[in-house]
Parts: C-alpha cells; structure tokens; sequence
C-alpha cells in the first residue's frame, strides 16, 4: 500500500511574479515615438544641411534633404496630437506624467549632484527616483519648452523671407537639443547599466529588479502598494491585505505600532523596506479603547487565521478520504 501524501504537498503553490512589469502603456509609447521619430529626422537633415550644403549649397541633392526637414518638421506638429488623440482615453496618464517631470524635490537636486560620481563609484547610491529620474526631467521640460519655439520659428523660416531671428532661435535650441538627445540615446542603447530600459519604450515590459533599482519610489508606489509624499518623502498611504490605509505621514510600522496592539504577516510585508525605527517585536497590548485602526487590524488578523484553519481542516479532510481510498483500496485486491 502506497504512503499517504505528505501534507506539504496539498498546499497550494504559489505562482511567482513575474520578472517583467509594465513600465510605459501603449499610449505614452506612442506619444514618445510620435516626437522622437520626427524630431530625430529634422535633426539629421538639418545637420546635413548646416555641415554639408551650407559651405556649398550648389552640391546635388539638396533640395531632397531640405523637404525632408520640411516635411518631418510638418510631421513633428500633426502627430503627437493624432497619438494623443487616438489615446484620448489615457489623458490622464498624460497629464500625470507631465507632473512628474515638472515637480521637483530636493532629491532630484542630490540625484543630479551625485551622478557623476556614481557613474564612476559604485559605492555611491543614488537618491531613490519616481517614474522620471532628474536627467529624463529636464529632458522632458526642454522639449515641452521648445516644442512651440521649433514649429513657429521654422514655419516662419519656411514661409517668409529674412527671418534671420527665426534662424537663430531655431538653430540655438537645435544646439541645445544636440547634448540632451546624444544623452539620451547614448543611456538609451549604449550604456549597460541603463540601457535594459529600452524595452520599457517598445514593448512597455521592463525587468522587475531593473525598475526597482533606478526608479525606486516608482516601483514601491505601483507595485508593493506605497505611495510617497513628493516633497516630504513620508508614506502616505499603504496597501493592506487589498485595502487602502493612510498613515497620516508616518513610516508604516510607525504608524501600526501606534495604532494597533498586534501588528500581522500582512503589515509587516507591506513595508519592506523598514523605515521605523522601534522594534516590532514583544509588542505590548494596551489597555485604552481599540481604535478603528485596531479594530481594523484584529479584522484582517482573524480574517487571515479562518482562512488558514479551513485550508487545515480541508488538507486533514483530504488525506483522510486518500487513507480510506488506500484502504479500500487494498480490501479490494486482497
């Protein structure tokens, strides 16, 4: 007669996440590759022009390259807001996204500070970022600047004789541009600690350890449920067994220990990254009126214990049905 199945073997597995989360949707992809596409074939025509015809605009081919520019020039204008408009339904992932590139804290300034360094000392760590790191920050704010500035001085280059301010203008944020976008595609394709990042822009799928790395305080607020006061740095809200709790500014556990005399499995992975100080163990239990916060966290406590005594008791229920399928079983052949 075979052996029973071990207990172990009845729980249920669990299913391991995955190493790929999602990073950009389909509509901020769209919108990138709606400007960058464009931007970078008025910027190598516009090179060839400067580099190339402007000591000798009689060369062949000129014209070629000059409606090339033209024409994604023309492109640059219409399609970001043809992807915004076939995304009409994602504007707020727009919208949020422009506030993250515009809302500065004083990490972001020690990010900048400290990336030189970092770059060459991997001893030094980097402040933790949200969606944007500081770089992509200020990439983002000078395009959003001199978007308009690019289609009014080139419509006005284009369509009106003389227009030698227009010129300057123009050719003086193309100066500006040419650092920022060699940055970005150099961090973009070449360089290896960032580069894993591209992905995130073609197929929206990043590396889970990747994103955690560079974009920390995004990851904690999108995928463990923790969301960070931008300016301040203090938790504000958490996610606690599928609900929303608010920790009024406190650290996490802070906040339990003050607020609940027991302090579950649940909380204590809700913050993984211990930022509270006192100890959470050997807690005491109070003897003042149970808060909601404690009522609440009693509710999750015995809600997580049934759960786990019916999983027991259907296990036990279980193997006796397997012992008496074995016994009869062996009735049967006997």
């Amino acid at each position: 007669m075979s052996k029973p199945v071990p207990r172990r073997q009845l729980q249920p597995k669990k299913t391991p996440p995955s190493n790929k989360i999602l990073r950009f949707r389909k509509s901020e992809r769209h919108i990138h590759w709606a400007i960058a596409i464009p931007f970078m074939v008025c910027f190598a025509s516009a090179l060839i022009l400067v580099v190339f015809y402007n000591p000798n605009p009689l060369r062949p081919y000129r014209d070629v390259f000059s409606w090339a520019h033209r024409i994604s020039g023309v492109c640059l204008f219409i399609m970001p807001f043809v992807a915004m408009f076939k995304s009409r339904h994602d504007i707020r992932v727009y919208f949020y996204n422009i506030r993250q590139a515009w809302v500065w804290t004083v990490e972001d300034i020690k990010w900048l500070m400290l990336m030189g360094l970092a770059a060459v000392n991997k001893k030094i760590k980097l402040p933790d970022q949200g969606k944007f790191n500081a770089a992509e920050k200020i990439n983002f704010m000078v395009l959003m600047a001199t978007f308009p500035l690019y289609i009014l001085t080139g419509a006005l280059i284009w369509l009106t004789d003389g227009a030698f301010l227009s010129w300057i203008v123009h050719f003086g944020m193309a100066l500006l541009a040419l650092p920022l976008m060699g940055g970005h595609i150099f961090m973009a394709t070449i360089n290896p600690n960032t580069r894993k990042g591209l992905p995130g822009m073609i197929s929206g799928m990043v590396d889970r350890d990747w994103a955690k790395h560079h974009y920390t305080a995004w990851y904690r607020e999108q995928f463990e449920g923790i969301r960070v006061d931008e300016k301040s740095g203090r938790n504000l809200e958490f996610t606690f067994d599928g609900k929303t709790v608010k920790t009024e500014g406190m650290p996490i556990k802070e906040h339990l220990l003050r607020n609940s005399h027991e302090i579950t499995a649940e909380a204590k992975l809700a913050d993984p990254h211990g930022d509270c100080s006192e100890k959470i163990e050997n807690t005491e239990t109070r003897s003042e009126p149970a808060s909601a916060m404690e009522r609440q966290v009693e509710a999750y406590a015995a809600e997580v214990l049934a759960k786990q005594k019916r999983f027991e008791a259907d296990s036990e229920e279980v193997l006796a049905r397997q012992r008496r399928f074995e016994t009869d079983r062996g009735k049967a052949v006997a």
